[in-house]
Parts: structure tokens; sequence; C-alpha cells
């Protein structure tokens, strides 16, 4: 539900602002959340996903049945889609903010104001196969994807033109995410390839109980062209739109970051 009440302010004992431009139009915005602006997201992300019919569950199919994450991949992710109508002001000002700090340190950087909020929630350490945001609910558009990582530590890829044989010329840039930390992905980087390689079991920060040995990914996104369809069409994800299934496993070495195997539908 929107409602009016702000982000938290940072505080004295909040790490300092740190920005890398990786190259035009990808930005790392290191600690671009303090400790209580992360508590206050997750508080309102994981109310919302643990909704018991709108949230990173499926509904219970019968009475004291497990529950069951709703991505394709069994029981690995959660995520919703929603407008951003449907959250408190606090995640459009993130996400504002986020775009401000990286447009300030890369004129290649295009703005961006948010339609949409995909929250991506993983119980588990496995990542997600190297993909493209280029899906309708992505938006049509070169304006940045604005992720941020809550909880665990995670290993963020990224690769233009991604091929198995691109991956072992050591062209692949891997950046390390932890909890409070922002990528900005947009302009010319707008569809790069990428994957999570890897999220670190126990490192997220113990002032965020409610994600306990978990990690949760806020990204933005401009997508009016799919406004009205949150809850029909993007309920659920299906990978049948920009994003392909593959059978094959890649070894650590191709990878170059993460656990041995990763699982092979994107959702992110």
């Amino acid at each position: 539900t929107s409602g009016t009440s702000g982000l938290p302010p940072r505080t004295t004992d909040d790490p300092p602002i740190t920005v890398e431009v990786l190259e035009p139009g990808l930005v790392h915005i290191k600690h671009a959340l303090g400790r209580d602006a992360q508590v206050a997201l997750a508080e309102v992300a994981m109310a919302r996903g643990n909704h018991p019919t709108d949230g990173f569950w499926r509904p219970p199919t019968e009475d004291g049945a497990p529950r069951v994450l709703n991505c394709s991949v069994p029981n690995s992710r959660g995520r919703v889609f929603d407008a951003i109508g449907r959250f408190p002001a606090a995640f459009v000002e993130a996400c504002s903010a986020a775009v401000r700090t990286a447009r300030a340190a890369d004129p290649h950087m295009p703005a961006m104001d948010p339609t949409h909020l995909l929250m991506v929630y993983y119980e588990s350490g496995k990542g997600i196969f190297w993909h493209k945001d280029n899906a309708r609910n992505d938006g049509r558009n070169d304006h940045p994807v604005v992720s941020f990582s809550l909880g665990n530590r995670c290993s963020f890829s990224v690769l233009h033109n991604w091929s198995y044989a691109r991956m072992k010329t050591g062209e692949v840039r891997t950046i390390i995410l932890e909890s409070g930390d922002a990528l900005l992905f947009g302009g010319a980087c707008r569809y790069i390839h990428h994957s999570v390689t890897g999220v670190k079991r126990n490192t997220a920060p113990p002032w965020l109980p409610m994600l306990k040995d978990k990690r949760l990914n806020l990204t933005f996104r401009d997508a009016p062209e799919v406004a009205g369809e949150e809850h029909s069409t993007y309920k659920y994800f299906t990978p049948s739109e920009g994003k392909k299934k593959t059978k094959k496993r890649l070894r650590v070495e191709d990878v170059g970051a993460g656990p041995s195997s990763q699982e092979t539908v994107a959702e992110e």
C-alpha cells in the first residue's frame, strides 16, 4: 500500500557513499542506503512478500501444505512485481536518489522515473543464470534498471554480448554487492547480459533480522507499457519472453565466481 513516509536519513554511523563508474552507463554505488533506510525498506518488502496471495510464495493448495516460492525454478526464489504506486514513498525516494548520484558521476547515465518495482527474494546461495532485462515489464527504453541489494552479499557478473566462448576470455566483470549497495545499468549498458553468480550465505547484517541468511533484491524499472498488467500477465514469472531456458550447467571456472552450478532460468 502506498504511503507518505519518507526514507530515513543517513546517520553519522553510516559509512560514506562511494561511487564507481565501471563504464558509461554502469555505476556501482557503495553504501547507497544507510542502515535505517535498509531496515525501513526491508520491513515493508517482507511484509508484502509474506502476503498470503500476493507475496513471494504461491498460495497453498491445501491446508497444512508447505509454502513454495513462486518462481519457476522450484523453491529457490520468490518474486513480487507491482506498480510503484503500491509502495511507500520511501521506495521512490531511494530510487531517485540513486539515479541522481549515478548521473552526477556518469554523464552517460539517462534519467529515470520508476513505474514498477520487482522484488526478488533469495532463500539459498543459488544465483541466476545469464540473461538480459529485455521483456516488456523490464521497459522498452534505455532508462536504467536501478537495483538495490539487501541482506546476504552476492557476486553480480556482467558481460556484453554474452556467449560461453566469451566468458572464457576474461571479459566478465564481477561486482560484489553488499547490503545497502546499488547498481545501475542504463544507456549503452541497459541491455548488458548479467548473472547473479553466487550468494554468500550468512552475510546479512545482524540488524536485518527479517533477512537472516537471505538476500532481497529491489529493482526499479520504467515500464509504462505494462501498466494494469501487474496482477495478471506479470504476477508470476514465465521465461517465454526475452529469456531462454537452457539445460547446460556451468563449472566454477566458467562463471569466475559463485557456486559450482547455477540455476538455469533467469528471473531477476
